[in-house]
């Protein structure tokens, strides 16, 4: 079981100081920021995109904040020397074993659902540098935690913070990437345009292992798996 004390950090969501804070913030930097109703959702997954810049990171507190809630982040355990670790979980740093037997998409997914609240966000990208690859980790925690994915976007030519509905993920990752894909063509406008690639998941290797496993293992291929495909068994 995941240590609740490093799930919820000291500093609680909605504070009206840090929230009013927030947005005086955004109103003085001439940014925009559409307050969505995300506080219905308890736990959500949040897509931070595009990130070709530190900027965005700061940003993306400032406008969630400005929307009542702290961001959750997940960070390697080796930077949780003292003080640099209280300072990481006050911020809603998540200390993540990356050597753990149960991979880094299980131990997020686990303390998702042992949270009683989570705004998790995660950069896609996975680099500020250019990439030709999203990983996919984001989508595989959603679904095996069970809850909502949110895409939220930055458009630094626009000046605007917006973000989708939560929606759940269907378990078919090539499906659901075209829905990904459509929301980011159409909003997301990067601080570095030329270090923002292309979308195209890239399904991790233990995922492909369990796919290939479950086909070798069937007598007969299943002619629309396409559409029935589990998460276990991303089509590609």
């Amino acid at each position: 079981m995941p240590n609740i004390d490093n799930i919820h950090p000291p500093f609680r969501d909605n504070s009206r100081f840090a929230q009013n804070l927030a947005r005086w913030i955004t109103k003085r930097i001439g940014w925009d920021a559409d307050f969505w109703d995300l506080l219905d959702s308890e736990k959500v997954i949040v897509t931070g995109v595009p990130h070709t810049s530190n900027m965005d990171s700061i940003l993306m507190i400032i406008f969630a904040a400005a929307m009542g809630r702290r961001l959750r982040w997940v960070v390697k355990k080796e930077l949780a020397w003292e003080p640099l670790g209280t300072i990481i979980r006050a911020t809603g740093g998540i200390f993540i074993d990356r050597r753990s037997r149960a991979g880094l998409v299980g131990q997020i997914a686990e303390i998702v659902k042992a949270s009683e609240s989570i705004f998790l966000v995660i950069a896609p990208e996975g680099t500020r540098s250019y990439t030709d690859k999203w990983k996919s980790g984001f989508y595989y925690i959603a679904v095996d935690a069970g809850v909502p994915i949110v895409l939220a976007h930055l458009n630094y030519q626009r000046k605007r913070f917006g973000a989708r509905a939560p929606f759940m993920p269907t378990g078919d990752l090539k499906a659901d990437e075209l829905l990904i894909r459509d929301y980011y063509a159409q909003w997301a406008g990067a601080r570095y345009p030329e270090k923002f690639g292309p979308i195209v998941m890239d399904v991790p290797r233990t995922r492909r292992a369990d796919r290939n496993a479950s086909k070798a293992t069937s007598p007969v291929a299943d002619a629309h798996e396409t559409a029935t495909a589990s998460h276990d068994e991303p089509t590609e």
